[in-house]
């Protein structure tokens, strides 16, 4: 049995965790749930070993025992698979699998029982199809997924902390991790499991705790919370609509056309979005979902076809091109293309202004602050944004840095805003800020297209949904007149 008994911790000023208490028992899967910043992530580091905790004990086996560090951790058999993968990017998936339990002979590593050590990971896992000798950077996103949970059972673990693993998984990738994960409950293992996705709580977790500000909201078993008091112990306040009602509808204007391009990535890809419009693109991961939303932005250049906006044919070579026309990108991560990690959060809500339309910036060159001030002030307010506005975005939570991402661009005023997973791996409270500033944009007469790996969010946010699936767009439905069971089904059936 594992306790975690009075455990705080404090950065700086910052109290991160204020005796926070939690029980798990071999054959249980423990839920871990809370709003980016709760203190989840915090809490699952000290007992990996990552952090010391300030106060309080850890007890395995009814001893009390001392993470000091990441090696130490392991010998207790504390496996942790991170949402921010840890692989080594130039290293085959072999390398990665095995890091640090090679099989050796002698003092050399031999090659390749270390690489028949990792396909019996893997059969283990159930992942088939996997080029086990390339690098890892070759990879999708979702199989890089797939790798750092298999170097986690890889050291045979006792205790197995799963961080938002579904983030980058399909649905059928989804569907073969749960059914790893309750092997793991049958062969007795301690499984802690954060995610933001409730419905993944309901389904796989024999108990919940909810983490608040650093401390226990609720900790009970599954069966005693619902949806709705759940969210409510997460937040501190009800939610009454999680996916908050439009209050206008699409216009008969057309915005975007994109007419029969292709790409590395896109074969012949069609869509238009009207004024008012919210326009999903669904789909398995990987499906040219992002490749589609850069061609539209300028990331990258369509070899063929032809991009209209407002009916003027528009060429779109780079970024600048594409905000110049008035098309506006907020990207899947947000860590690597979304923010200036380092710069602070009222800099990074103006840089578009900035460097686009040198609004803000006097006769020669330099940044008036004070209108700088208010332009941070006024979005931080409609994003709801938590956080010192001078303090780098990299000290904010995850939530707060994702509503920093799509507020710097609601700054813009584009006509039309293309953006990619701008949800994933956020918070309850943050995904419905959000929500409600793309609601705004299309209610303002703008054009949204929303890329999402989640389908509840496309088919309460959009008007129509196109399911892509090996760069073509293959089914188009309304979203009103649409089940999830449709939507599963039609991303199934183009497999």
């Amino acid at each position: 049995m594992l306790i975690l008994s009075e455990i705080s911790k404090r950065f700086e000023n910052t109290v991160a965790l204020d005796r926070v208490s939690l029980e798990a028992r071999p054959g249980e899967v423990h839920a871990l749930v809370g709003q980016n910043g709760s203190g989840k992530s915090t809490l699952m580091k000290i007992l990996a070993g990552v952090f010391p905790p300030d106060h309080g004990e850890i007890q395995l086996d009814g001893r009390v025992v001392r993470m000091t560090d990441v090696a130490r951790a392991e010998q207790f058999g504390v496996g942790i698979v991170y949402q921010e993968l840890s692989l080594f990017p130039h290293l085959s998936v072999a390398a990665n699998v095995m890091m640090g339990h090679e099989v050796v002979r002698g003092r050399i590593i031999d090659r390749a029982a270390t690489r028949r050590a990792a396909e019996e990971v893997l059969r283990r896992l159930g992942v088939r199809g996997l080029p086990i000798d390339s690098p890892v950077r070759a990879l999708t996103a979702a199989q890089q997924q797939l790798v750092e949970i298999a170097k986690c059972l890889a050291k045979r673990p006792r205790i197995v902390i799963f961080d938002e693993p579904t983030a980058s998984l399909t649905a059928a990738e989804s569907r073969l991790l749960f059914d790893v994960i309750r092997q793991l409950r049958r062969d007795d293992l301690i499984v802690l499991y954060i995610s933001h996705h409730l419905e993944e709580i309901y389904e796989l977790a024999d108990r919940v705790t909810v983490l608040r500000d650093g401390t226990v909201a609720y900790s009970g078993p599954v069966t005693d919370v619902d949806h709705v008091t759940l969210v409510q112990h997460m937040v501190g306040r009800r939610i009454e609509q999680f996916y908050p009602r439009r209050a206008g509808a699409p216009q008969a204007a057309v915005l975007l056309e994109a007419d029969a391009i292709r790409a590395p990535g896109l074969d012949a890809v069609s869509l238009t979005v009207h004024a008012g419009e919210i326009l999903g693109i669904g789909g398995p991961v990987g499906s040219g979902q992002t490749a589609l939303a850069e061609v539209l932005t300028g990331v990258r250049p369509a070899t063929q076809g032809e991009i209209r906006l407002k009916g003027r044919t528009v060429r779109l070579r780079d970024v600048a091109d594409a905000i110049a026309a008035g098309i506006a990108y907020v990207p899947e991560d947000r860590r690597t293309e979304g923010l200036a990690l380092n710069l602070s959060m009222r800099t990074n809500l103006a840089l578009p202004l900035l460097i686009h339309r040198h609004a803000m910036a006097n006769g020669v060159g330099f940044v008036r602050r004070r209108e700088e001030q208010g332009h941070a002030a006024l979005l931080r307010t409609r994003l709801k944004i938590k956080g010192d506005v001078d303090r780098p975005v990299a000290t904010l939570s995850g939530g707060n840095q994702q509503k920093v991402a799509v507020a710097r661009w609601v700054g813009l005023d584009a006509d039309v805003y293309v953006l990619n997973d701008p949800t994933k791996g956020i918070d309850v409270s943050s995904k419905v800020d959000i929500y409600e500033a793309i609601n705004q944009l299309a209610d303002a007469g703008k054009g949204v297209v929303l890329v999402s790996s989640y389908n509840p969010e496309l088919l309460n946010l959009c008007d129509r949904i196109l399911v892509m699936y090996r760069g073509r767009v293959v089914r188009e439905f309304m979203a009103r007149d649409t089940t999830e069971e449709q939507l599963l089904l039609a991303t199934a059936s183009a497999q």
